[in-house]
């Protein structure tokens, strides 16, 4: 129970933070939350329909490497970009 609290507070505290330094927007927050949420209560409902572990990690490692081949690397860092502040 305490580590759920402390889970909890975490995230909602992280979503604060990013809206108040103005690095996103409440509804960019909000979505945020909202899909961390789906996704959790979806992989627990997976998890209990496939029996079989492997095919379970299969499918997850599936459908994460698609992001691998979506974006180009500079999208998420480039190290000659400035701060925009």
């Amino acid at each position: 129970k305490p580590v759920t609290v402390l889970a909890l507070l975490l995230i909602l505290l992280v979503g604060l933070s990013r809206m108040e330094l103005g690095d996103h927007y409440p509804t960019d927050v909000l979505f945020g939350w909202g899909m961390g949420a789906l996704i959790a209560f979806g992989m627990t409902w997976l998890q209990q329909k496939i029996q079989s572990r492997w095919k379970l990690f299969a499918g997850i490692l599936a459908v994460s490497l698609i992001g691998c081949f979506y974006c180009d690397s500079t999208d998420y860092y480039s190290p000659d970009r400035q701060s925009h502040r």
